[in-house]
């Protein structure tokens, strides 16, 4: 931002552009066996627009509370979860830090 009579300018504002307020569906699919015959479940998350009402690309996604991946075009992600493992997805709305 810039005042010109003060002659002063400050420090440029950050703006994210897109999905900033989503709803979040979760889901499990699975058991699956995988090479040599591992048991695993997919986990997985679908973000929302609060406000278009269409899947939410390009939005954060925490895994056990730390940044994983973006969801997709479609609005997912998923992580694979083996017997034993506990993965959890969420989002935080960019919006105002609430869960989705």
């Amino acid at each position: 931002m810039e005042v010109v009579e003060l002659e002063e300018v400050g420090e440029p504002l950050v703006m994210l552009l897109g999905h900033n307020l989503v709803t979040a569906s979760h889901w499990r699919t699975g058991p699956f066996t995988d090479n040599p015959g591992d048991t695993f479940f997919r986990e997985h998350i679908r973000a929302i627009s609060k406000f278009l009402n269409v899947p939410a690309q390009q939005v954060p996604v925490l895994m056990n509370n730390v940044d994983w991946i973006s969801t997709n075009a479609q609005g997912e992600a998923d992580v694979m979860e083996y017997v034993g493992e506990t993965k959890r997805l969420r989002i935080i709305n960019r919006y105002d830090g609430s869960n989705a």
